[in-house]
């Protein structure tokens, strides 16, 4: 499958010193019920590298889609979350720089 499409349900928001990616902040967005829908957004700090994007779909059916994106960008997105719905979540695994979130 090349990718698959969800409406994110609910989200969550983290700050960080520095995580376990070297983020400073992400945002983890989630679609409903099972298999697991996922698309975690890591934003990194100025002058940083930023990681390839992944995505996999299971057989079981659970997507896990990974963005890195510069830190200047957290806002664009958390605004998105919070004033606009519905919204979809795109994870790719042919082209994993086509992850994204938009509005419906």
């Amino acid at each position: 499958m090349a990718f698959m499409l969800f409406e994110v349900t609910h989200y969550l928001v983290s700050l960080k010193r520095i995580g376990t990616r070297g983020e400073c902040a992400s945002i983890d967005c989630f679609g409903e019920g099972l298999p697991e829908k996922r698309i975690n957004i890591y934003f990194m700090p100025k002058d940083a590298m930023l990681p390839y994007n992944r995505s996999s779909i299971g057989q079981s059916g659970a997507v896990l889609g990974e963005m890195y994106l510069p830190a200047e960008r957290y806002a664009w997105y958390l605004d998105l979350l919070r004033n606009e719905a519905p919204i979809q979540a795109r994870v790719d695994t042919d082209n994993p720089d086509r992850n994204c979130i938009m509005t419906k």
